[in-house]
């Protein structure tokens, strides 16, 4: 069987989810082939699109925001897909016989929902949410499966009128690396860190967005002896620059973009983050004690609501309240287990698609 998954260069996480999912399939013995959607228009289209996203991400959460929860509160139609991308979409799916679609980006559905709205293509078509919400234009997309975080979920996205028999909460694809619970002493010597202290780790997702500068160099003045805290500061080389060049404590590590979040998490003894829908599930996933930091309005705000009312991870406001909790390891004992994120969802989700394919090979029915 053969896959194609459109994702989206808008930050490391929807390219994480793919690689997941490609992962999985192929060690099943099937084919999985990755596009950058936006690219399906134009390269420079893809990279101004991503620019401007970024750019808006790191430095104006604000507008960010407000951009979002506007699109989330009038619901706008989405008409800005241009033919040129459906056209080689359709070609690419033709061409290629591609026995499945898996969109990890709204942007991947929206455009197979108008290939087979403007052409004869039966291709079973899935969407996988990557946040704690029915995020906008989702409601739009026409596909023949929504792949959704949560059980807990269903009803809102019922409420914006998905069908409920399109809708499979498999969860978010991670790596399988993050359910590999390695011992925090040997995940600390591996990544040269000290036994002794009393480790925090902090992210701002592959895109290191959120005030990370500021929030760091006010949770350095609130370190108590015996704390260390880690800095993954992601793609966001300026950043990164900007907090090597600061002084900052000896009892802080500065890392840039790393492959290795599954050895840091299991190393750390809090994991303080922003609230991605992918960082989130794969602090979960790998049961590190998390605290969320509702530093960029928008999905992310659902996503911190998600966490924090089912006692899933503590929440943050700011630096003083991340500090107190990276102090104080008494709160993570109010924290709920959920079963739910301990099964892999890449496996769940290709299980799905598997049954929902006419014909679909003995060999890939798992």
């Amino acid at each position: 069987m053969k896959v194609l998954i459109l994702s989206c260069n808008t930050g490391g996480g929807h390219n994480s989810v793919a690689r997941a999912i490609s992962e999985e399939l192929e060690a099943r013995g099937d084919q999985a082939q990755k596009i950058d959607v936006l690219s399906l228009e134009s390269e420079m289209t893809s990279k101004a699109v991503c620019g401007i996203h970024t750019a808006a991400y790191r430095h104006f959460p604000r507008i960010y925001g407000l951009g979002y929860l506007t699109a989330e509160k009038h619901r706008p139609k989405q008409k800005k897909l241009r033919l040129k991308a459906v056209r080689r979409l359709y070609r690419i799916l033709m061409d290629e016989h591609f026995d499945a679609v898996v969109s990890v980006h709204v942007f991947g559905a929206l455009l197979m929902s108008r290939v087979r709205e403007q052409y004869p293509c039966l291709v079973p078509s899935f969407f996988v949410a990557t946040d704690y919400t029915c995020s906008p234009f989702v409601d739009q997309c026409k596909v023949d499966g929504f792949f959704i975080p949560h059980p807990l979920l269903l009803g809102e996205f019922e409420q914006w009128g998905i069908d409920a028999e399109l809708l499979i909460p498999t969860g978010i694809p991670v790596r399988k690396e993050f359910f590999q619970r390695m011992d925090k002493s040997d995940a600390r010597a591996v990544l040269g860190l000290p036994d002794s202290e009393r480790i925090g780790v902090i992210a701002g997702g592959s895109m290191g967005g959120g005030k990370m500068a500021e929030l760091c160099q006010s949770i350095v003045g609130l370190l108590q002896p015996g704390e260390l805290l880690v800095v993954i500061c992601g793609s966001n080389e300026k950043l990164r620059r900007r907090l090597m060049a600061s002084e900052m404590s000896p009892r802080v590590k500065v890392i840039g973009f790393t492959n290795e979040m599954p050895l840091y998490m299991a190393s750390c003894d809090v994991f303080i983050t922003k609230a991605g829908g992918i960082s989130t599930t794969e602090a979960m996933a790998s049961g590190v004690n998390m605290v969320c930091l509702n530093s960029v309005p928008g999905c992310e705000t659902r996503n911190f609501e998600f966490m924090t009312e089912h006692h899933l991870a503590a929440g943050a406001s700011s630096a003083e309240e991340a500090a107190m909790l990276l102090h104080d390891p008494s709160w993570a004992a109010s924290l709920s287990h959920d079963d739910f994120f301990s099964h892999d969802a890449s496996k769940a989700l290709c299980d799905e698609v598997y049954r929902r394919i006419p014909d679909a090979p003995p060999e890939s029915q798992h």
